[in-house]
């Protein structure tokens, strides 16, 4: 075997692992109540909140929650149930947006961007209305690396860091903030568990398969013909691929030269790669913790449900929101720096149009995994050593459902 595996990860075996947890109505409502009702989740990015008065609106499905994250006038960032006080009406309509008031359309109650009652229309009317305790209800919110999270606990037993543990050593000091551009793909709902989805995202066995016209040899060379993994490693319930590019890959013409300028993970040459590649090094970063030298990027997995591809100069955040057992929302986004040059400019859009290809192609299969399942045909699924990473995330999130993370 090609990977490599960090001496501190645990041994959790070779045997089948079941099906179940895909279809059964159980165990989703404990992956509701146990995993995305007690874990911090990322919801936003601090950039995306860069004045007072910024703000936007998520959803949680899996919580039944419209999640309000704002700047306030202060400059603190803030999370809130997007619900009003008076009748539970939804207070804000807008995706985005920078206000002074939130005010609900139902009857006008009005909220700051600090989530404080501000105006109640009629106030005299109400018998003992004590708005000091009536402004918009407040969901834990903390910050790292400017990607703001959020749990629904109202008082988390873990901080942000205490949660993230060596994952946040490991990517301190990744230059996150330094990504000027990005593009927000909400793909939106697919008829598939979220874990079903999850699971490609976490290993690279299928991509010399299922990928093999899109991704081609981007991933495999001589001495790793099979396209494995160079590295993984664990951060408790988090986890990291290390991912090496083929130095002599080949393509099309329009490949090639995206190839020739571009900075991320279709690079495999270029003064642009090059440059950020050392910039990246020389920020002492964790980031490929095996040191490779044809490194392409790192997989990693922010538990539970953010897939961060780490590139040189790219930052792609898969996000996979579960709605029911069956349906998943998923959105991408994709953050980097603005390009300089009209090559710069090409490059990056081969890049996008690529990831809609393989896209794509994960998510027709995928659902086509989630009929079969239903099916009953099987009633567990194998893994082979290098989808270690598949594994070690079903492991965890049994420890939630079950309760004993929680203990």
């Amino acid at each position: 075997m090609f990977m490599r595996i960090a001496p501190d990860v645990p041994d959790l075996g070779h045997a089948p692992l079941p099906l179940a947890p895909y279809t059964c109505d159980d165990f989703f409502r404990g992956e509701r109540d146990n995993l995305f009702g007690k874990v911090w989740l990322n919801i936003a990015r601090g950039c995306e909140l860069p004045n007072p008065g910024d703000f936007v609106v998520r959803p949680v499905e899996i919580r039944n929650a419209s999640v309000i994250v704002a700047r306030g006038q202060d400059g603190v960032i803030r999370a809130f149930h997007n619900v009003c006080s008076h009748r539970s009406a939804k207070v804000e309509w807008r995706a985005c947006g920078n206000t002074r008031l939130f005010s609900c359309p139902y009857h006008a109650w009005s909220y700051d961007t600090q989530g404080r009652l501000r105006g109640v229309p009629g106030e005299e009317n109400f018998v003992g209305l004590d708005k000091a305790t009536n402004g918009l209800t407040p969901i834990a919110c903390e910050t790292w690396n400017d990607l703001v999270f959020i749990n629904f606990e109202r008082e988390p037993r873990q901080t942000l860091r205490e949660y993230l543990g060596p994952l946040a050593d490991y990517a301190d000091n990744y230059p996150l903030q330094d990504f000027d551009a990005w593009v927000h793909v909400d793909v939106g709902v697919m008829n598939t568990n979220w874990k079903i989805f999850l699971d490609a995202f976490q290993e690279v066995y299928h991509l010399n398969y299922l990928h093999r016209q899109t991704l081609t040899d981007t991933f495999k060379w001589r001495e790793n013909p099979d396209g494995e993994p160079a590295w993984f490693q664990t951060f408790g319930p988090h986890r990291t691929l290390s991912l090496g590019y083929n130095p002599s890959q080949g393509g099309a013409p329009m490949a090639s030269i995206a190839q020739r300028y571009a900075s991320d993970i279709t690079s495999t040459g270029g003064s642009a790669l090059v440059n950020a590649r050392e910039s990246l090094d020389g920020r002492r970063t964790g980031i490929n913790p095996a040191g490779i030298d044809n490194w392409a990027l790192d997989v990693t997995t922010i538990f539970p449900n953010v897939v961060w591809l780490v590139g040189s100069d790219s930052a792609i955040f898969h996000k996979i929101w579960p709605i029911d057992k069956e349906h998943t929302r998923y959105e991408n986004y994709s953050f980097y720096r603005k390009p300089k040059t009209p090559s710069e400019r090409f490059a990056r859009e081969y890049s996008f149009g690529l990831f809609r290809d393989t896209i794509v192609e994960d998510i027709l299969n995928t659902e086509f995994c989630q009929q079969a399942m239903k099916a009953g045909a099987k009633t567990e699924f194998h893994l082979q050593a290098t989808e270690v990473s598949v594994r070690h995330h079903h492991h965890h999130i049994r420890r939630y459902v079950s309760g004993e993370a929680l203990a």
